[in-house]
């Protein structure tokens, strides 16, 4: 009796609180939202199905899809932030009443650019790194993490940039820190110009419950694998099939 109610509890849902708090009030007009607050407007305005073919439903019955962007909240940026581009660097300016410590920069050393170790793509990015504060404190529990992804579904925004990936435990200060965003620069083709502008989402972070993970490589399960394909190839509508995963198989998740 004792082992089943620990089961059961085991995956009872909990809530988790998470806090965002502003450095000071300059910095409260450009909260973190919910991923669910900026979703695109393609995504909106794409239609579920579409005319003709077996297969006539569109990314947006896919729960993959969905999750990406619903999933988490995003970190924007607090003020705007204004780039120059050349062809081997960039230059950046804030407004003149903005921190010093909002927007600052990895150096080449620091990436370790166009040596053995470094963690640049150099064809496609810039030799360092810039590095903007969100302005604000991030607030946990001592058993949940951070995972940092880049804000992908910006069309216009991931053209200019990308946000590092990374892990943020948030350690420091009774898991009360704040948590900086380091962001590749692309590189462009001669003298350029634009603007991160103040509000711009600049990287999704997605709160996490920390545990054990124990993995195992089984032996080859065909069978298994035979009755997956029968079942998708015995719809008479795959598309159909497949998004009715959202509604049947999918796993709630609220991020408010």
């Amino acid at each position: 009796m004792l082992t089943l109610l620990q089961n059961l509890l085991s995956i009872w849902p909990r809530k988790e609180e998470v806090s965002f708090t502003p450095f000071s009030e300059g910095f409260s007009s450009t909260p973190p939202l919910p991923m669910k607050k900026v979703i695109p407007e393609y995504f909106k305005k794409c239609p579920k199905e579409f005319e003709g073919g077996p297969n006539r439903y569109t990314y947006k019955t896919c729960p993959a899809f969905l999750d990406a962007m619903t999933v988490g909240y995003v970190l924007r940026c607090p003020c705007d932030v204004y780039i120059k581009t050349y062809e081997s660097h960039f230059d950046y300016e804030v407004p003149a009443d903005v921190p010093n410590i909002v927007v600052t920069s990895h150096s080449s050393n620091q990436t370790q650019a166009f040596q053995e170790g470094s963690i640049l793509d150099e064809d496609k990015f810039y030799p360092y790194i810039l590095k903007i504060n969100p302005g604000f404190f991030l607030k946990n529990s001592n058993r949940v993490g951070w995972q940092i992804l880049p804000f992908y579904y910006d069309k216009e925004n991931r053209k200019n940039f990308e946000a590092a990936y990374g892990y943020f435990d948030n350690l420091l200060l009774e898991r009360y820190g704040t948590c900086p965003i380091n962001l590749f620069v692309k590189r462009r083709e001669g003298s350029d110009t634009f603007i991160i502008k103040k509000g711009t989402p600049i990287c999704t972070i997605v709160p996490y419950v920390y545990t054990d993970f124990h993995s195992a490589i089984n032996k080859p399960d065909p069978e298994r694998y035979s009755d997956i394909m029968n079942l998708g190839l015995q719809a008479k509508n795959r598309g159909q099939f497949f998004a009715n995963s959202i509604k049947n198989h999918r796993v709630a998740k609220r991020y408010l």
